[in-house]
């Protein structure tokens, strides 16, 4: 007997323009996630499906992957497109609103870790993961290798933190409110707080993460930093004056360069509305 299905969402649709050939038809791909109903628990099994279209009209169906939602000892979802918003990266890989990561061309299943995607870009899909278990911190999945794996934050945050001519960098000290900032000499390692007050880091709307201050460096000799100074206003509303100044290391000139005011209070991993792509945008799927 065959098995009923309910559609319930439409992932994205996309469309095949086959080139500069007046007598080949359009061709067309709407790609759809379907569950499977199951007695007594529906919707514990999910197909990633292809409804395929010549000029308009319905040619066939395809069922390009299935899996379940959950898998007995696996923590959290494990393949599922009803949670979040979901993308297609390439034209051939489906990402999903809990961090699944499906190779439409291969049929199959690159990832099933419940990351949260942030960007994808070439061969790289970033994902933040945030696990009291596991750890938190930025995976990377390598589309090209299959490896996925964390990123050295403090590694990287380092070098972020360097002068170009990495003569020297700067360190946060967060012991204590307000912040401090200090600048470090790479070859005699000798520190000197530069910025004694450099407030208490971005108002974030939860306590889950530590908050702290933003550095750049212009060039050798000056960076660019930023003072949080948060505010009660009498609607009860907490928001914050973010204040930009610039450091000179040479001459010891600390300028104000601009103000931010009243920012409202961040949240938690905040993210650029370029990560937020539309998920109806039409791409080309390679057949």
């Amino acid at each position: 007997m065959r098995r009923p299905y309910n559609i319930i969402f439409l992932l994205s649709q996309l469309l095949i323009f086959l080139q500069s050939c007046a007598q080949q038809p359009l061709r067309q791909a709407l790609i759809v996630a379907e569950y499977r109903v199951d007695s007594p628990k529906i919707g514990n099994f999910t197909y990633l499906t292809a409804y395929h279209f010549s000029d308009g009209a319905f040619v066939s169906k395809d069922t390009l992957v299935g899996y379940p939602t959950s898998r007995k000892g696996y923590l959290g979802s494990y393949v599922r497109f009803d949670l979040g918003s979901n993308f297609i990266h390439q034209n051939r890989y489906v990402i999903s609103g809990v961090g699944n990561v499906i190779d439409m061309k291969e049929r199959r299943l690159l990832l099933g870790e419940t990351d949260q995607f942030i960007e994808a870009y070439g061969d790289t899909i970033l994902f933040h993961h945030d696990n009291i278990f596991t750890g938190t911190g930025y995976m990377v999945l390598n589309l090209k290798t299959g490896k996925y794996g964390y990123i050295n934050h403090k590694e990287r945050e380092r070098d972020n933190r360097y002068s170009p001519d990495k003569k020297q960098y700067l360190e946060v000290d967060q012991s204590a409110i307000p912040y401090k900032l200090k600048l470090i000499q790479t070859a005699t390692r000798k520190s000197q707080v530069v910025v004694a007050d450099a407030g208490s880091g971005p108002n974030l709307f939860t306590d889950s993460q530590f908050p702290t201050i933003f550095t750049y460096w212009l060039n050798d000799t000056e960076f660019l930093y930023s003072v949080h100074r948060i505010k009660h206003p009498i609607t009860g509303a907490i928001k914050s004056d973010v204040e930009l100044r610039v450091y000179n290391t040479l001459t010891g000139v600390n300028s104000f360069f601009d103000k931010l005011d009243s920012l409202k209070a961040l949240v938690e991993r905040p993210h650029p509305d370029r990560w937020n792509w539309p998920a109806d945008l039409p791409v080309q799927f390679d057949e």
